[in-house]
């Protein structure tokens, strides 16, 4: 298993957080703004009227185990200021094919 951790700075253009990784088997987002709110969308469409609200100092977790779809694209905007939010990922390693 692979992990990575990286942050993303969120304003009020959308922002790709994550793309669409096949073998990406959880993902965990946390808005660590005190008052940037954020708003998740699946395309770059996303707005404060049409995104799935983020509120700040929250989390959010997708795990393939659980049945959650942790390899989709996340694409993000702000309202309020920009908004910190920390990315955690974690994939299956590829398997090497034999020649």
């Amino acid at each position: 298993m692979v992990t990575t951790s990286r942050s993303v700075f969120v304003g009020a253009t959308p922002v790709q957080l994550v793309d669409y990784v096949k073998n990406r088997t959880s993902l965990a987002l946390f808005n660590t703004s005190g008052t940037g709110i954020v708003y998740l969308g699946s395309d770059r469409s996303v707005n404060i009227v049409n995104g799935f609200l983020f509120e700040t100092q929250t989390g959010l977790q997708f795990n393939k185990g659980l049945g959650d779809r942790p390899d989709l694209e996340i694409w993000a905007t702000a309202s309020g200021g920009v908004a910190d939010v920390r990315i955690w990922e974690s994939f299956e390693e590829e398997e090497e094919e034999e020649i």
